[in-house]
This record gives C-alpha cells, structure tokens and sequence, in this order.
C-alpha cells in the first residue's frame, strides 16, 4: 500500500500584510521627516552680568548661542522655568545652585553658581558725639559718654596731655589742674571728623567757718582787790588732737573708678585704701577668679590699662570694704 505525503499550505492573513505594511510607511516618514529637519546641536553657553551674586538681589542671565530658536531655563531653586533668552531671576536663600539652560529642546549647558548673603554695609562716616559735665571738681572722678552704637574705636583727649588719653568708649578721667579743658573725641580712627567740648575745673569748695560772736558789751568800772600772791604758773594744757572726719562709705562704681585712676597714676595710693576696713594686706581680692592681697593687686595694676567689667565689694559693719571681687579684661 503505498504512503501518500500530505502537503500543508501555509497562507497570510491579508489583513496582517495591510497594517505591517501601514506601520513601515509611517515609520519611513518619520525618518524622512527627521532626516530633513535634523540641525546639529549648536555650542551653547551662557554668562551672568554681575560679579557678586547676593541673594535677594536680581541676576540677569544672558544665553550666548547664535543658532538658538527655543529657550529653557532651570534656575536650580524649584521655581519654574523661564523661556526668555536674556532673563532675570531672585534667589530667596544663599546656596549653591545648578542654572541650566537648553537650546532647540536637546542642546543644553549647565552651570554652578554660588549664591551668598549680602553683606551689611555700615556708614563708614561717623560724627563723633559724646556728654560730659560743664562744671567739675578738681581730683573728683568724671565720666565721659560717647552715643555712637556703630562706632567701634574710640580716641579721647581730655585737655591736659597731648595725644590719646583714653581708647575706651565710656571712660572715666580726674582732672589735675584747674581752668578750662577742650575735651575731643574722634571715632573709628577718622581724624577729619572730631567732636568737641570745653568744660571748666574747679577747685574744691572751702570748708565753712563758725560765724563770729559779736563782742561783749563794755561794763563799768569796778574796785578790784589786789591779786593774791603769785603762785607757779601751771602747764598749759596739750591742745585736743582733732576728731577725724567721720568716714563716709563709697558705692561700687566710685570705688572702680578710683582703682582706675591708681593705675593712671592720678590717684594716691592712700586714696584707695582709705575705703579698706584694715590693711591693705588684710584685705582679699579675687581677680578673675584668682585670690591675691590687695596690695599685690595695686602693684600689678599700676601704670597698666585697667579696663574693669565688673566689682562686688564686701563689708563691715562701718561699711568699710574687707573682701574684693572682680572682673576684669586682659591688663594691658
């Protein structure tokens, strides 16, 4: 019996070889239509007009392609984007930023700026102005006020030396000699402007006498019997030592001001220690948190620039001072 081969005939859908043959068309366009609109990317850049990027000022950005048509700008901040060839953009906050700029939908050019705070500009020209007294005491301590906040140096010179007596800013001076003083201040080391002041020193006032009493009235004659037999003259008495002036306490900010003028060499040694309750040497000072004798620390202040933050003093029951505390800044 002989064996037959069946053949199988394969045949396509019709309808398959319409869309396939739709689809290669459609895709040949696309290709052609790309292929005579393709443009090279061209160089594409960018530069910023100012030097100094500060946020919160604007930033002009001008593109810098010849062949550019469409624009896009990323400012990097998350804000949106700008279209504009030449724009302008604010950043809230300094940082550093990605600007991105892309030309023709494709072609792009990516720069990091850094944007930082804007710096505080003070006046640099400063009229000096301060107060003072019109009248002082001779050897008495006066404070001189300056009411410049921006200023941050100070020139003083209090009519009785040449040059610079004082660099600090509220300082405390005890005139020497008698007469009228041109008090000048220059601020932040600008001589051209220089403020000025006279005040007058006087002397201390006189300590007031006792009225005198008015003279008896005469009285009449009268018989005087005859004196009786000269005895020895007795001693004449010693005279009474006068009584001290009772001692009157000082505040704290006085008592500063006179350890200042010890290290000027204005004020007398005795001076300061007048206010001690004992000796000198009794007396503790805690200067910067170190313990020392109060004569140790005259020493070590004297003919030195005592610039004092802050003074505690400590009692007896006369209101003599017996314990020190203080505070101050590097002496120089």
């Amino acid at each position: 019996m002989a064996s037959q081969k069946q053949e199988k005939e394969y045949t396509i859908d019709p309808t398959v070889i319409r869309i396939t043959g739709l689809i290669i068309l459609i895709a040949a366009a696309i290709f052609i239509y790309r292929w005579y609109n393709y443009e090279d990317c061209p160089e594409v850049n960018f530069s910023i007009e100012q030097q100094n990027l500060y946020a919160g000022e604007l930033i002009s950005f001008m593109a810098k392609t010849s062949e550019a048509k469409t624009f896009r700008w990323d400012f990097g901040d998350g804000s949106s984007r700008n279209h504009e060839p030449s724009p302008a953009h604010i950043y809230k906050k300094p940082g550093k930023y990605n600007v991105e700029l892309v030309v023709n939908g494709s072609c792009f050019k990516q720069k990091e700026i850094i944007v930082t705070e804007k710096p505080i500009v003070r006046e640099t020209t400063i009229i000096p102005k301060f107060i003072c007294p019109a009248k002082v005491i001779i050897g008495e301590p006066v404070r001189f006020n300056c009411t410049n906040d921006d200023a941050v140096s100070f020139e003083w010179n209090f009519g009785e030396n040449y040059g610079v007596d004082s660099k600090q800013r509220n300082p405390v001076y005890m005139f020497t000699k008698l007469g009228q003083k041109k008090i000048t201040l220059i601020v932040d080391g600008n001589p051209k402007f220089v403020a000025s002041r006279t005040l007058t020193v006087m002397p201390k006032p006189a300590k007031r006498q006792a009225p005198a009493q008015a003279a008896p009235a005469p009285t009449p004659p009268v018989y005087v019997a005859p004196p009786p037999p000269k005895k020895e003259p007795e001693k004449p008495k010693e005279p009474e030592k006068p009584k001290p002036a009772p001692f009157q306490p000082i505040d704290n900010e006085s008592f500063g001001n006179l350890l200042i003028g010890y290290s000027q060499g204005k004020v007398t040694e005795e001076q300061v220690t007048y206010y001690l309750s004992s000796h000198k040497n009794n007396v503790v000072i805690n200067v910067n948190s170190e313990i020392m004798k109060f004569s140790d620390f005259l020493k070590s202040i004297k003919g030195r620039t005592l610039i004092i933050t802050n003074l505690i003093t400590y009692r007896d029951k006369e209101e003599k001072i017996n314990r020190i505390d203080i505070k101050t800044k590097k002496i120089k």
